[in-house]
C-alpha cells in the first residue's frame, strides 16, 4: 500500500511540475503579445497542457482559412475561428499590410464550439494565431464575454522573425512548425466556421 501511494503522489507532483513547466513567465512575454488574463503557452507545450485538461479544453487556430490552406495547420485544432478579416480592397501604408477588421462573430462563433463539444465556460482555451499577435485580441474578446482560462501560444503556429545571422527575417525561431508538431496542409470543410468567411469579400 505505501509503495502504491508513493507512486501516486510522484505521478501527482511530475504532473504538477509538468503543468508548471508549461506556463510562461509572463514578464518573459513581449508588451505586444500579453493579455488581460496573462495565461501564456509555448507552442512545443501546447499537446502536453491539452492532454493534461481532459476533455474540457478548445484549441482554436484564430488566422484566416487563407492561412490554414496555404501555410499549414496544427494537427489537433478544434476548428478555425478568424479574429480578423483582411481587407484585399484596402492597403494600409503605415502598417505595409492590407486592413483588417475584427471579426464580429468571434465569440458567438466559439460559444457555438464550445456547445458542439459538450465544454463548460471554464474551460481552457488555448488560441493560436501566427506568431502570437492576433491571438491577443482573442484572449480580450473571449475575457470580454466572461471566459477567464484562455491561454493565448505566444509564438503561434510559424513563430517569431531570426533577428540577426543568415536567417535574418524567417520565421524559424519557434512555433508549433519549428518544434517539429504535426502539421498539415488542406485542413477541410469540418474546420471552418463558414459562417464567418463572408465578410472576407472584397466590398
Amino acid at each position: 500500500m505505501n509503495s502504491l501511494l508513493k507512486l501516486l503522489a510522484a505521478g501527482l507532483l511530475a504532473s504538477a511540475l509538468t503543468a508548471h513547466a508549461a506556463e510562461v513567465d509572463p514578464a518573459s512575454v513581449p508588451e505586444k503579445k500579453r493579455t488581460v488574463l496573462a495565461k501564456y503557452l509555448n507552442a512545443a507545450d501546447v499537446p502536453g497542457f491539452i492532454a493534461q485538461q481532459g476533455r474540457n479544453v478548445l484549441f482554436i487556430d484564430v488566422r484566416t482559412p487563407q492561412e490554414l490552406q496555404l501555410v499549414g495547420f496544427a494537427q489537433g485544432i478544434d476548428a478555425n475561428i478568424p479574429i480578423v478579416h483582411f481587407r484585399y480592397d484596402r492597403w494600409n501604408e503605415k502598417l505595409g499590410d492590407f486592413d483588417n477588421e475584427v471579426n464580429p462573430d468571434f465569440v458567438s462563433q466559439v460559444e457555438n464550439l464550445a456547445f458542439e463539444r459538450g465544454v463548460d465556460t471554464n474551460a481552457a482555451i488555448v488560441v493560436m494565431c501566427r506568431s502570437g499577435d492576433r491571438s491577443t485580441k482573442a484572449v480580450t474578446l473571449l475575457s470580454e464575454a466572461g471566459y477567464k482560462n484562455v491561454w493565448s501560444v505566444v509564438d503561434g503556429f510559424e513563430g517569431d522573425m531570426a533577428s540577426s545571422g543568415p536567417n535574418k527575417g524567417k520565421r524559424n525561431v519557434n512555433g508549433w512548425k519549428n518544434a517539429g508538431l504535426p502539421w498539415a496542409y488542406k485542413p477541410g470543410k469540418p474546420l471552418f466556421h463558414l459562417s464567418t468567411l463572408k465578410s472576407d469579400a472584397v466590398r
